[in-house]
């Protein structure tokens, strides 16, 4: 016999047409960047927002609109979002169904692609019916702000699973696997939302970069789509394509998405916007079109092997953030360099802010966690640990070496354990793999050094002294090397 659960909310939700009972888009879409202060100028009159949206968002948003309505699939989204909402309408179900309970709105903000707006209770339909009924919910002069995800974007190349074809409850949708109507490009994303202003977005369905290819430069417009993409520590490496894409002038068309906005009351002006902790930030500026991104120029001159390339440049880079007159943050990430005539590396900053004193350290830390990580090619023997990596890099800089406890701490973890390894598909086994073997290799030569050690120490001790003096040693040796695996 079947068992009736009963169905319960609060009561400024209510369910319409395609309501999923126990469906939720919050582990897939829960956003880490709030772009409310881009949106705010935005809005006015009722407002209605699509998709899941962080609540911090819709809280900002709920202050500057007359009324605010959010339009969710799942009955657990939908009472979460009312709970924290009082003065919200939350609807749940069928985008189409929602011109039968309400008159279209003056403002449409829809964050997450059409696929995830869709209820699994409705008939099946294209990516772009689904779209036209989102758009059917605004006036024909409303201000419409809809994300568009690019599925050749740099995230679906270095994902660890397909979400066209993973066989999970997660990875599902109503649409078909292979959908035609969906745009797979920049141009056909203009042809399909004709009138509209399209914007990239960087690096996945969580954008920290939103860029008007039309207007940036290729240099800060690489920079910052290999720092989003790059600095997450997730995955398979992605700055050998991105590079590759940049120099081939084709950058745009592997972004996450597409940001589409029509009759917006405040345009969005700046070239690039940069959502961060502390806001949202508009960046006019113009880099030398010769400047790449100091990751990458580490990156290749490591896998290059080129130890005097890389004491060069670690040394010029440290001169230039030394000091209380840095031009910003030592972050390699948030730099580009570039050489001068003279051979010199010149770093300029993609952000001004200083994270408080001299950073160098943690922006070394942040390197050596990302040469693991990402298991880049570096020009260090195998049997060098982390934390003596990261002293020879802080050697290069002019630096005191730091204890192995404080490099710990300074160096950020490869992501694995966050990862499940039932979740781990072939690309991500594989770069998981390379880890592990690099690991191994440095632990076999620190073992092969001490052996050497005692070896030596047995023929030049005494008979009577040489056990206990090789023990001692041994034990030292073995729990030096077992403490360097990361």
């Amino acid at each position: 016999m079947a068992k009736i659960v009963k169905l319960e909310h609060p009561d400024n939700v209510t369910l319409i047409g395609g309501a999923s009972q126990f469906w939720t888009d919050r582990p897939k879409l829960l956003l880490d960047a709030d772009w409310s202060e881009l949106l705010l100028p935005q809005v006015a009159g009722r407002t209605l927002v699509v998709g899941w949206t962080p609540t911090v968002t819709l809280e900002a948003l709920a202050g500057a609109a007359d009324e605010l309505h959010v339009l969710v699939r799942g009955i657990v989204d939908a009472s979460a979002i009312g709970e924290a909402l009082p003065s919200a309408k939350v609807w749940c179900g069928d985008p189409r169904s929602l011109l039968d309970h309400a008159e279209v709105f003056d403002t449409v903000l829809c964050l997450a692609d059409a696929s995830r707006v869709l209820p699994l209770e409705s008939e099946s339909r294209s990516w772009r019916e689904v779209a036209d009924d989102v758009l059917a919910l605004g006036r024909p002069d409303a201000a419409v702000v809809m994300w568009v995800e690019n599925d050749l974007g740099i995230h679906r190349l270095i994902s660890p699973h397909n979400p066209r074809t993973e066989r999970s409850d997660n990875a599902w949708n109503v649409m078909a696997t292979f959908d035609e109507s969906r745009p797979v490009s920049l141009e056909q994303c203009r042809d399909a939302f004709a009138g509209s202003a399209v914007h990239v977005t960087w690096p996945s369905a969580q954008p920290t970069v939103l860029a008007d290819p039309g207007s940036v430069d290729e240099a800060t417009h690489a920079a910052f789509a290999q720092r989003a993409c790059v600095a997450p520590l997730l995955g398979p490496d992605p700055v050998y394509i991105l590079a590759t894409a940049a120099r081939a002038g084709r950058l745009a068309d592997h972004a996450s998405g597409w940001l589409v906005t029509r009759g917006l009351r405040a345009p969005l002006e700046a070239p690039l916007y940069l959502a961060e902790k502390g806001g949202v930030v508009a960046l006019d500026t113009r880099l030398p079109d010769d400047a790449r991104s100091a990751f990458v120029v580490f990156a290749e001159l490591s896998a290059a092997q080129d130890m005097a390339g890389v004491r060069k440049f670690i040394a010029d880079w440290s001169a230039t953030f030394a000091g209380p007159s840095a031009p910003g943050t030592a972050s390699l990430g948030l730099n580009v360099a570039r050489r001068n005539d003279g051979g010199d590396w010149e770093f300029s900053p993609l952000a001004a802010a200083r994270t408080g004193g001299d950073d160098r350290w943690e922006a070394l830390g942040e390197l050596v966690g990302l040469i693991r990580g990402r298991n880049w090619r570096h020009l260090w023997p195998a049997g060098y640990s982390d934390a003596r990596i990261l002293n020879h890099l802080g050697i290069m800089a002019g630096l005191h070496t730091v204890s192995p406890a404080r490099a710990a701490q300074l160096i950020t973890p490869a992501p694995d354990a966050a990862d499940p390894f039932s979740k781990l598909d072939v690309q991500s086994l594989v770069a998981a793999i390379d880890r592990n073997n690099e690991t191994i290799r440095s632990l076999r030569s620190q073992l092969s050094l001490a052996q050497l050690d005692l070896e030596r120490l047995r023929n030049s001790s005494g008979t009577f002294r040489t056990p206990r003096r090789v023990l001692r040693i041994a034990k030292r040796a073995v729990k030096k090397a077992v403490g360097s695996g990361n």
